[in-house]
């Protein structure tokens, strides 16, 4: 499959991180991906990293295969620990299990919008980090096998 970015982890209560390292830092953005749970249990987590600053502080959007989603603040740094900014929430926008599900952040200044298959779900914010890149996270529960198919990515401007 041409232009899909794929990530499988295999593991239980394992999760792999992929930033889309280069030479841009994004401060005010939007970030769109279709993500697709290919296999796996549906309870799961997938979604995206944004503002991914010096591979030790993050912000993570995750929208798992059972229909909710959470955001957190992950220091990679063992000093501070890690901030739920959203503790699961249902919403009916998200689709479940072996579905696609479009996911959309709009990072501008300290506020950091939410949207799922283009419905809008909340906005956070928080001024712990202001620019960073982008990038995916996949992660399993108590059971492994989840594959997770990114594509269609767009990082623009906001309007």
């Amino acid at each position: 499959e041409v232009g899909a970015f794929h990530i499988d982890v295999l593991v239980p209560k394992w999760y792999a991180l992929s930033p889309c390292l280069g030479e841009e830092d994004f401060t005010d953005f939007v970030l769109e991906v279709d993500a697709t749970q290919v296999a796996g249990p549906d309870h799961n987590l997938y979604g995206v990293m944004i503002r991914y600053y010096d591979a030790t502080k993050d912000y993570c959007f995750g929208v798992p295969g059972d229909g909710n989603y959470t955001l957190v603040y992950d220091n990679l740094d063992v000093d501070e620990p890690t901030t739920k900014l959203i503790h699961w929430k249902y919403s009916s926008a998200i689709k479940t299990g072996a579905n696609t599900n479009h996911i959309k952040v709009v990072a501008i200044g300290n506020k950091i919008e939410l949207y799922v298959n283009d419905e809008f779900l909340e906005t956070i914010q928080d001024d712990r980090v202001s620019s960073g890149t982008v990038g995916f996270i996949v992660s399993t529960s108590d059971k492994g096998g989840s594959h997770i198919r990114f594509d269609n990515v767009m990082v623009t401007a906001p309007e």
